[in-house]
């Protein structure tokens, strides 16, 4: 009877353990990475093995690439205007809170424009803090733009996950 001596062994059981990793794989027909002074972007074509899985809770893409975008932040002052405001939290999920830093309110009011330029929701400002309910919206960025009356005050960019 002959035994199996111990290198061969570890040689034989390290390869079966390592045959039974795995990692991100997938076939697409063209790919590749480009840079330049303002980036990178790594890209693949032709991508034929997707998986998409959904219920209640979320979502979830399998796959070889997926996006990362990053959306500026930003407040629009209206020349002239001296109106002390606060958005926050930005980028949001759900509620958006803008606090007015000033006694006059009367006439302020707010709308909310899809990034497309549609109309979404207009309101009076009553009180120094609104909370405005992006619940019903889908993710995307919006545009808040604060007005005296007709004349537009400040405008800011809001993101909602």
């Amino acid at each position: 009877m002959t035994t199996i001596k111990p290198a061969i062994l570890l040689l034989f059981l390290s390869g079966f353990c390592f045959s039974q990793l795995n990692a991100q794989s997938g076939v697409s027909s063209a790919g590749g990475d480009s840079s330049g002074e303002t980036g990178s972007v790594s890209f693949s074509i032709g991508l034929v093995d997707y998986i998409s899985i959904s219920n209640e809770n979320g979502s979830v893409d399998k796959g070889l690439q997926h996006p990362y975008e990053i959306f500026p932040v930003t407040v629009s002052e209206i020349i002239g205007s001296d109106l002390s405001l606060i958005v926050y939290p930005n980028p949001t999920s759900g509620i958006v809170n803008l606090r007015v830093e000033e006694t006059d309110l009367e006439k302020l009011k707010f709308r909310i424009y899809h990034q497309n330029g549609n109309l979404i929701m207009v309101k009076a400002i009553s009180g120094p803090t609104t909370s405005i309910n992006l619940d019903p919206l889908s993710p995307g960025v919006y545009v808040l733009v604060v007005s005296r009356g007709d004349q537009p005050l400040k405008e800011y960019k809001i993101v909602k996950h």
